[in-house]
């Protein structure tokens, strides 16, 4: 999280305001679907066994950030009603921001405290929070003082439980290997209210990092990493940490997750016999894997096993929800070099792609001078996959 980033993220927050104004009295605007292939079919594939269709066909974990509920500012709180007001509003943040950036840690610290006490200044809230979070994720001289604070706070039973679940979406947000322990060791360890270890854990699972920041990212893993080797971590926790390491996606994570999702044992019909929670968490989690240096990672996983292992499973299930160019290749390389029919499993593997450079690597696959195939039905599956997207991209420019 650059000073830049969150400038550009409290500029958003600024002209979604701005929105507010222009758009003041007006209905919803109806969604949009973006994606570039339209839902498929649910009817069951006959050429894939039940226990396979259940496994590479599961929903993936959610999302969506975590949200804690609003803190109370109704005593201050007055209905902008107007054009005017709202664009008051607009300028008064503009403001507050400029005045916010290069503040030091501590003095952010005290002001968010005084915010959450005070309940007066609701609209200037989420920029001092988000102002102190850049600040502990660049970190400086005061930053184990403010984060030993948080700690004390968030661990507080006399604090109110919303300020707690805001202290944790802090901490989250910074990012840093400080205020991640922090929410590591509260959830591994702390008796907290259920609503609140769910919120700490929820944070968990969707930290977030530069995609080139790789050395945060990889000290961030392996504190979720050791944190899953805890004696206290359980499923709960583990669910959380997996989903973290994944979206992360170092190399050293992926591979943690390959492990877990192949613990309960080497077939798919193992798997589903084990019935191990955490193994299951470690394949859905694989889903978010979205970092190009886990390709490598995932496409070794995938050599010189059977078509119902679960190492090959987990790891086209990765590439396969990817949408990244690397993952979609790293399928079809594999899918070529293999001597199994796997024509169904690339099938619905690349029948998952929604990104063009990935469909300019099906497209140059099937050309008439690209590599050959060793099994040619494998080829032609990759050649259905295109068919299926093209007719399907039709029908959705036709309505």
């Amino acid at each position: 999280m650059t000073r830049s980033r969150w400038i550009a993220g409290a500029t958003v927050a600024l002209l979604f305001l701005v929105a507010l104004v222009l758009y003041f009295g007006h209905g919803p605007v109806s969604e949009k679907q973006y994606a570039s292939r339209p839902a498929k079919e649910s009817a069951k594939d006959q050429t894939l066994s039940d226990s396979l269709q259940r496994l590479i066909r599961r929903r993936t974990p959610s999302s969506a950030a975590p949200q804690p509920p609003p803190l109370d500012f109704s005593a201050a709180q007055k209905t902008a009603n107007t054009e005017e007001a709202l664009t008051q509003i607009v300028e008064k943040r503009i403001v507050w921001q400029q005045e916010l950036v290069g503040q030091s840690t501590d003095s952010l610290w005290r002001q968010w405290q005084d915010a959450v006490r005070a309940r007066n200044e609701p609209h200037r809230f989420d920029l001092i929070r988000d102002a102190l979070a850049l600040s502990l994720h660049n970190g400086n001289a005061e930053t184990d003082g403010v984060v030993s604070a948080m700690n004390a706070m968030l661990n507080d039973p006399g604090t109110n439980e919303a300020q707690r679940m805001a202290l944790a979406g802090i901490l989250a947000q910074a990012a840093s290997p400080s205020t991640v322990g922090v929410l590591v060791q509260t959830s591994l360890s702390a008796d907290l209210p259920a609503e609140l270890r769910g919120h700490v854990l929820n944070c968990i699972a969707h930290i977030d990092t530069e995609p080139n920041d790789r050395e945060r990212a990889t000290a961030l893993t392996g504190l979720l990493v050791s944190g899953c080797q805890e004696p206290t971590a359980n499923v709960e926790f583990k669910n959380a940490a997996f989903q973290g390491i994944a979206r992360m996606g170092m190399p050293e994570g992926v591979k943690l997750l390959l492990e877990q999702a192949c613990a309960s044992g080497a077939t798919v019909r193992e798997f589903e016999q084990a019935e191990n929670p955490a193994a299951w968490a470690a394949y859905d989690a694989l889903a978010l894997v979205r970092h190009p240096d886990a390709v490598p990672t995932l496409f070794a996983a995938m050599q010189g096993v059977q078509p119902d292992s679960m190492s090959l499973l987990s790891a086209g299930h990765a590439l396969s929800e990817m949408g990244n160019p690397s993952a979609t290749a790293a399928l079809i390389q594999w899918g070529s070099q293999t001597g199994s029919d796997v024509s169904a499993l690339l099938l619905e593997w690349l029948g998952r792609v929604r990104d063009e450079g990935s469909l300019e690597a099906i497209s140059e696959a099937v050309a008439p001078n690209a590599p050959a195939f060793i099994l040619p039905g494998n080829k032609a599956a990759v050649a259905e996959s295109l068919r299926q997207w093209q007719a399907n991209h039709e029908q959705g420019q036709s309505r």
